[in-house]
């Protein structure tokens, strides 16, 4: 058997005591106090330092407003009932439309996506009598308020 003399012995770990009653660890250095994620983080400034928190749109207020802006579409609700839940520019939009009645929409799913602090966007699908459809929708919180700035319902192509 050949041995290396030029390595050292390794010798047996010792248990670990994260808390000796001496407030010391193995090599007689002091043991630094338990801290909390809250004592960390103490003294960091909040995200929004000054201001007051803003007011969040809930997944059930969004699709409230979808399956309502599905009615306006498909003629069995107006556009003054969603008041000012959409922007002034999405409301001319969806007045001068031609109205039509089509057969009611049933929201199906929708998936929320904030892409910035005042700004969130939703792909969502929905059944018109045996076709599934695809609904774009954009919300932004402008002077504290929510509301639907676009909003569009996808269709296949005639004779698709």
């Amino acid at each position: 058997m050949i041995t290396q003399h030029h390595c050292p012995d390794v010798g047996t770990l010792e248990n670990y005591e994260p808390h000796r009653p001496d407030g010391s660890d193995v090599g007689g250095r002091p043991i630094l106090p338990a801290a909390t994620v809250e004592r960390l983080l103490l003294g960091i400034p909040g995200q929004r330092t000054g201001r007051r928190p803003r007011e969040d749109l809930s997944r059930a207020q969004v699709e409230h407003l979808l399956v309502a802006l599905l009615e306006v579409r498909s003629g069995h609700r107006t556009v003054a009932q969603l008041g000012d839940r959409v922007s002034p520019a999405l409301g001319s939009r969806l007045r001068a439309e031609k109205s039509r009645k089509l057969p009611r929409y049933h929201l199906r799913s929708a998936h929320l996506c904030r892409t910035a602090d005042d700004s969130l966007e939703v792909a969502a699908t929905a059944w018109a009598q045996s076709r599934l459809l695809a609904v774009t929708a954009r919300f932004e919180c402008r002077a504290r308020r929510w509301r639907c700035a676009q909003f569009s319902v996808l269709e296949p192509p005639a004779g698709g």
